[in-house]
Formats: structure tokens, C-alpha cells, sequence
């Protein structure tokens, strides 16, 4: 017996509910009565196309503002270009020699 695993491959365009047929949630948040998804027009555009059909305007508009709302999610995630200090590579000792400060031992 051989089993082929392959890496997860997240969905590529908006869920679609298997209850109603519409995009933008899943059955199981849906309240909406059920929907065949042969029904003879679309649930989300009224088309002559069936729901899941992804050349559905419907559906091209909805994956047009996921794709914009990740690139906006990237870009605001980015973290500045900061530099960091200066890291200072002065040994122990450098420091102590260099140092004209007065203790109460001296």
C-alpha cells in the first residue's frame, strides 16, 4: 500500500456555502434555506451558469478584493527599514584604561 502526501494547498478563491451556494461563508454559519447547486441560475449573479462556477462575475469580484486585501495585509505587515545601533567593540579592559572617572578606592 503506498500513500502520496502532498503539501496542504490553501483554497485559492473565496468559501463557498455548500447550504445556499453563495460566496462568503460556510454552511455552517449559513441560515439561508437550501439551494441545489444545479439550480438553473446562479445563487450569487443570476446567471445561466451553475453556483460553483468560477467564471462567475460574482466570484471574480469577491477573489479581485481578497487579492487586494491580502497585498494591503503584506504591506502593512512589512516592518521598517531601521537601522540598528552601532555596536560598540570596545573591549573590558579598553574601557577601564580609557575611563578618568574617581572612586571612593582611589
Amino acid at each position: 500500500m503506498k500513500v502520496k502526501i502532498e503539501k496542504f494547498r490553501p483554497p485559492s478563491g473565496p468559501p463557498q456555502c455548500h447550504q445556499c451556494q453563495l460566496f462568503g461563508h460556510t454552511m455552517k454559519a449559513c441560515q439561508m434555506n437550501f439551494r441545489s447547486i444545479a439550480a438553473p441560475t446562479c445563487a450569487n449573479c443570476k446567471g445561466s451558469h451553475p453556483a460553483n462556477y468560477r467564471g462567475c462575475p460574482a466570484y471574480k469580484s469577491i477573489k479581485e478584493r481578497l487579492v487586494k486585501l491580502k497585498e494591503a495585509a503584506e504591506q502593512a505587515s512589512g516592518i521598517p527599514n531601521v537601522q540598528p545601533p552601532p555596536v560598540n567593540s570596545a573591549t573590558f579592559s579598553t574601557l577601564i584604561s580609557t575611563s578618568h572617572e574617581s572612586t571612593y578606592a582611589s
